[in-house]
C-alpha cells in the first residue's frame, strides 16, 4: 500500500505495522454529508425505484415466493466475487436433490443463503442490527466450509491485508492494508453506533456509507466482502426502506467489481465519499428496477401457465405453479411433500407440467453423488428469469 496514495483528507489516519508497512484506520463516519446535484438527483430515482419494486410486488399471487431463488442469486453471486464457480443452476439443482455434498464453493453458496435468511428473519422478530448480530451471520457464513478455521463469529486477532498473489506473503505489496486487529472492536462499536442511530441523513446514503466503512474495518480473517453485501439486504429492512427483502446488489457489484473496488479505496485515500455514494445509488436503482421486471415477467409466465393447464382437470399441477415461483427445480418427491399426495399421484401432476411446456426434465449428479441421482424437473423459463 503506498503511503502518497492518502491525501490529507483521507477519513482515517495510517499507523504503522509489521515489516515497516503502514495500516489505515478510519475515523468514525461522518455525521453529514454535503450532497452535490448529481447525488440527490440518484438518490430520488434510487428510492423512486425501491418505492416501484415495493409496491409492484403485489402483482404476485404470494410475493414471499419468488424471493427465495433472488436469495439464491444474491448468494451465487456474492460468492462468486470471492472467487466461487459455483453457476444459479447448480445451486438450484443442489437445492432440489436437498444435497449435503462436500463441494466447497455449493457449499459457499448454501452457508450464504442461511446466513442471509437469518439474518432476515431476526430482523422480522423484531430484532435490530447489532454487531452481537453481525458477529453471528458470519458464524454461520462460515461454518463447515474454507475459512471455518479463521474464527468464525469472532473478530480477527491477526493483521490482515488485500492484493493479488504478488503480495500474498509480503504485506509491502498489498493494495490496501485495514486497521491493526487491536483497532478493529473500537471501530467496530463505533459502526454499531451508526447502525443504531440515524446520522448520516438519508437511509440509503447511510447504508452506503456503513457498507464502505465495514470493507474498510475488514474485522473477520476470512469472509468480510460476503458479510458486507449481505448486509446490505438486511440495513434496508432495519432502515425501514423496504418490507420485503427484495435488495440485492451483488449481480450489480459483480459485473463492475474492479470499479466497486477502487471507489472504496478512494473513499479511504481521497476522502471521495459521494463518488462511492453514487455508485452505490446506481446499484439500487439498477438491482430495484431489474427485481421489478422480473416480478412482471414472472407475473406474465404464470399467466401463460395457468392458460396452458386451464383444461386439466386435477388441481395439483396448478398448485405445483406456485411451488415453481420459490423452487423452479424440483424432484417428484419434492412435488410429493408439497402436495401431500401419493407418489404416482405427483408424478401424473409433474409429467402434466412437462406436456404443457412449464417443466422439462434435466439431468445432472450432485458432486460426490453415490448411488442414482434423482430426476430433476426445470423450469427453464423461470431459472433464465432469476439468472438474467
Amino acid at each position: 500500500m503506498q503511503t502518497t496514495d492518502f491525501l490529507d483528507r483521507a477519513p482515517g489516519r495510517l499507523v504503522r505495522i509489521e515489516d515497516g508497512a503502514a495500516a489505515f484506520v478510519p475515523t468514525p463516519l461522518p455525521t453529514t454529508l454535503d450532497l452535490r446535484e448529481r447525488t440527490v438527483s440518484l438518490l430520488g430515482e434510487a428510492r423512486d425505484a425501491l418505492g416501484r419494486l415495493g409496491e409492484g410486488a403485489q402483482l404476485l399471487p404470494d410475493p414471499g415466493l419468488f424471493i427465495a431463488p433472488l436469495q439464491k442469486q444474491e448468494a451465487v453471486l456474492s460468492s462468486r466475487i470471492e472467487g466461487t464457480r459455483t453457476t444459479l443452476e447448480e445451486a438450484l439443482f443442489d437445492e432440489a436433490v436437498g444435497s449435503t455434498s462436500g463441494d466447497e464453493d455449493l457449499a459457499e453458496v448454501r452457508n450464504y443463503l442461511r446466513a442471509l435468511q437469518a439474518g432476515h428473519a431476526a430482523l422480522g422478530r423484531g430484532r435490530p442490527l447489532t454487531v452481537g448480530l453481525v458477529l453471528e451471520l458470519h458464524a454461520e457464513l462460515l461454518r463447515g466450509v474454507r475459512g471455518e478455521d479463521r474464527a468464525p463469529g469472532a473478530f480477527r486477532t491477526t493483521q490482515v491485508w488485500l492484493g493479488g498473489e504478488e503480495s500474498r506473503f509480503d504485506v509491502r505489496r498489498a493494495r490496501f492494508v485495514p486497521p491493526p486487529p487491536a483497532e478493529v472492536a473500537r471501530c467496530m462499536r463505533e459502526l454499531g453506533d451508526t447502525w443504531s442511530g440515524r446520522a448520516l441523513g438519508d437511509p440509503l446514503i447511510r447504508i452506503a456509507l456503513t457498507h464502505y466503512q465495514l470493507e474498510t474495518i475488514h474485522p473477520f480473517a476470512d469472509g468480510n466482502g460476503r458479510i458486507g453485501r449481505l448486509l446490505v439486504s438486511l440495513q434496508a429492512l432495519h432502515e425501514g426502506l423496504l418490507d420485503r427483502p427484495w435488495l440485492y446488489v451483488s449481480p450489480f457489484l459483480e459485473a463492475r467489481r474492479e470499479e466497486y473496488y477502487r471507489l472504496l479505496f478512494r473513499v479511504s485515500a481521497r476522502g471521495e465519499h459521494l463518488e462511492w455514494v453514487e455508485f452505490f445509488l446506481e446499484a439500487v436503482r439498477h438491482a430495484s428496477r431489474h427485481t421489478l421486471d422480473r416480478i412482471r415477467t414472472l407475473h406474465r409466465l404464470d399467466r401463460e401457465y395457468r392458460v396452458r393447464l386451464e383444461r386439466v382437470q386435477s388441481p395439483n399441477p396448478l398448485r405445483l405453479l406456485d411451488l415453481l415461483q420459490r423452487s423452479p427445480v424440483l424432484t417428484v418427491a419434492h412435488a410429493r411433500r408439497h402436495l401431500g399426495v401419493s407418489h404416482n399421484t405427483a408424478r401424473a401432476a409433474v409429467d402434466r407440467l412437462v406436456e404443457a411446456r412449464v417443466l422439462e426434465p434435466v439431468a445432472w449428479t450432485p458432486p460426490s453423488a453415490r448411488g442414482r441421482p434423482p430426476v430433476l424437473y426445470a423450469c427453464t423459463d423461470i431459472v433464465r428469469l432469476v439468472g438474467s
